[in-house]
């Protein structure tokens, strides 16, 4: 209790204040109360206001508690939280690799638009196939690669998302979607591009197949340009 309060207050107030403060405490109820120096702790909030004594209005005062307890009501604590959307890569490589493909893919077929004052915004999608050379469990040889992915970019970077056919030839073909993002130049060359990807099933052996991955790659070209990268999956058991 500041110094000045007690000078300035007649004596039967500041003992009617003590009085009602004690009742106050011992009736309510225990309350979590933030703390800078003591973090989170119970103590018991006397409310005098209800014990009909006297208020900080009515003495002209504009605070009585203790620097602690201004902390306590005047720190708002929050907690972030971090999560992957759609379009969102998380650059989280697999946690185990029981399959890579490495292929270079060029566009068959475009339809890309431009938007915004300067045409800064380009959206649309792109179709690539190409050849890849397969490692792992499913195959140590040639994988035909399919991909669809669609853009959404601001001055050549941004988000993008899509679906990709892999397919191992007898051993049947794997249905994947990716989730990435691209760093490029303004005029969408020189990308640098990332993604999640998740098995969605399969045909042939892999009829069952399931699990994650990982696209790392890049277009050194302008968007439409070949796309070359690798891919890496987590079968799941």
């Amino acid at each position: 209790m500041p110094l000045g309060f007690i000078e300035a207050t007649p004596q039967w107030v500041q003992e009617a204040f003590v009085v009602g403060t004690e009742a106050a405490a011992a009736t309510e109820p225990r309350t979590p109360v933030w703390s800078r120096r003591g973090g989170w702790t119970n103590r018991r909030v006397a409310t005098l206001a209800a014990a009909g004594l006297l208020s900080a209005g009515s003495l002209g005062l504009a605070a009585c508690g203790s620097d602690d307890d201004a902390g306590a009501e005047g720190t708002t604590t929050t907690t972030e939280a971090t999560g992957n959307g759609a379009g969102a890569s998380s650059g989280a490589q697999p946690a185990e690799v029981d399959q890579t493909v490495a292929a270079v893919l060029s566009s068959v077929e475009t339809n890309l638009n431009q938007a915004g004052p300067d045409g800064q915004v380009v959206y649309g999608w792109n179709h690539l196939v190409g050849d890849g050379t397969g490692s792992g469990t499913i195959t140590d040889g040639d994988v035909v690669v399919d991909m669809l992915g669609n853009v959404d970019y601001v001055d050549g970077s941004g988000e993008f998302f899509g679906f990709i056919t892999f397919d191992f030839g007898d051993a049947g073909t794997l249905a994947v979607r990716m989730d990435g993002s691209a760093q490029a130049a303004t005029d969408t060359s020189d990308a640098a591009l990332s993604a999640d990807l998740e098995i969605l099933g399969g045909t042939g052996d892999l009829v069952d197949a399931s699990g994650t991955g990982r696209f790392e790659g890049g277009r050194p070209e302008r968007l439409g340009g070949a796309v070359e990268g690798t891919y890496s999956f987590d079968l799941a058991d």
